[in-house]
């Protein structure tokens, strides 16, 4: 595994879900959530230098208690015989896993592991800025000789750069919001709200991508351009007025966000291929600047003195992009103050922005992968 080459610890714990879907391509990992009649409990893979691995999970995450009992395929297929579950939601015992319980059942299971498995119990990684404290006061009790150390920074580091595989998956979903901006042109109507706006994107989205692909985001327009950020609100749409989309969903796991401008009922060849031209010009600059060696606050100057250039006096007042992936903002953030460098094997949404009179608002983004030699525009 990836993160051992990382660290020294002998074995690690992993209790970020984000963290065992990376590890392991577990959807459910992803899907553990709280619901009307029931609350997911943690989720734990335990992972040591000498291959053994396990996955300790609450069971209502593997199995709809009401229907069935027959565990989701991936888990028994990933883990072989070293999966472990605890009832978190069992009528007659509790409908809630108290967390001295689960960190019980986690120590039995790693006591089990190590006898049956040779699982490492002496220098132990643990994910400190995620993982309960009451949990990891009972594995020092249960295992006094343990050291637990932490290794959240370390799993950053592994997910600033990305894989094919993953890229291929932010591509898709660049793609994705591509095809429902373009729809936005014809459903942004006089009259039409900005929620009302943003449901008949998301339906649209769903027709064509199926009901559980999320699509989220805000919209400003008219005078609210100058808000800069905020979310969909009953505002009623005017003609000719611009309207900024900024629009995320998520592929396999791996979001994807994209933004544009468009002009309520505007005219074809009334300035805006121009315009469109000119945010091109500004974000291939940025993605010119996306080479390796370079700083995060590097990419923001030259993006923003381009801005300048091109007569928006003020340059840019938000940062000049971030990195994407299991979250939707990851390192590395490009903004003035950014001592990060840029790798090869970054993915970055770049983002040029202008707000300075309601008329003139406007939004546009482009996704770069950072290759060994120049970034290229998903």
């Amino acid at each position: 595994m990836k993160v051992m080459e990382l660290i020294e610890e002998d074995s690690v714990l992993l209790s970020d879900p984000a963290h065992i879907y990376y590890m392991t391509g577990l959807q459910a990992a992803l899907e553990s959530s709280e619901h009307a009649l029931i609350r997911s409990g943690p989720i734990f893979l335990g992972l040591s230098r000498n291959g053994s691995l396990f996955l300790l999970a609450g069971r209502s995450s593997l199995v709809n208690p009401f229907w069935g009992d027959e565990l989701i395929f991936d888990s028994r297929t990933l883990f072989e015989g070293n999966l472990y579950t605890y009832e978190d939601y069992e009528i007659s015992q509790r409908v809630v896993a108290p967390l001295d319980f689960v960190a019980e059942e986690l120590g039995e299971v790693m006591e089990e592991m190590r006898s049956r498995r040779g699982f490492e119990l002496k220098r132990l990684g643990i994910e400190e800025w995620h993982l309960q404290e009451g949990i990891a006061d009972r594995l020092k009790t249960e295992f006094p000789t343990i050291t637990l150390s932490g290794i959240s920074s370390a799993l950053r580091k592994m997910r600033l750069t990305k894989d094919q595989l993953e890229i291929e998956r932010i591509s898709e979903g660049i793609g994705r919001l591509r095809t429902v901006l373009e729809s936005a042109i014809s459903l942004a109507s006089v009259g039409e709200t900005e929620v009302g706006l943003l449901e008949r994107l998301t339906s649209s989205f769903r027709e064509r991508y199926g009901v559980e692909s999320p699509l989220l985001g805000g919209i400003l327009s008219g005078r609210r351009t100058l808000e800069v950020v905020g979310k969909a609100t009953t505002k009623k749409l005017e003609r000719r007025e611009p309207v900024i989309l900024d629009l995320q969903t998520r592929v396999d796991g791996y979001w994807a966000r994209a933004s544009a401008t468009i002009r309520v009922e505007g005219k074809a060849g009334d300035g805006e291929d121009k315009l469109e031209a000119l945010l091109n010009r500004l974000l291939d600059a940025g993605g010119v600047a996306l080479v390796q060696g370079q700083t995060a606050a590097g990419v923001f100057r030259v993006v923003s003195d381009e801005m300048k250039k091109a007569g928006m006096v003020r340059g840019l007042i938000h940062e000049a992009g971030h990195g994407i992936g299991l979250a939707p903002r990851e390192a590395p953030y490009l903004f003035p103050a950014s001592a990060e460098k840029i790798e090869q094997g970054m993915v970055c949404v770049l983002t040029v922005g202008n707000y300075e009179s309601p008329p003139t608002s406007l939004r546009s983004s482009a996704c770069y992968a950072v290759g060994k030699d120049r970034a290229t525009r998903l």
